[in-house]
């Protein structure tokens, strides 16, 4: 997530809109991103099954 920001200014610039309406949309698929890194922390066979 280190480039998100960046992202964020770059899509603001391409598509000419608001700041804060790019943020808004994003909001939903950081939140996955957290989700998902949650589950891996606390449940460590989701990610350690891929190897076995």
């Amino acid at each position: 997530m280190r480039h998100t920001g960046l992202n964020l200014i770059v899509a603001m610039t391409a598509f000419k809109e608001d700041f804060l309406l790019i943020c808004r949309t994003v909001i939903p698929f950081i939140g996955l991103k957290l989700v998902v890194l949650g589950l891996v922390v606390f449940i460590p066979r989701l990610s350690l099954g891929l190897i076995r």
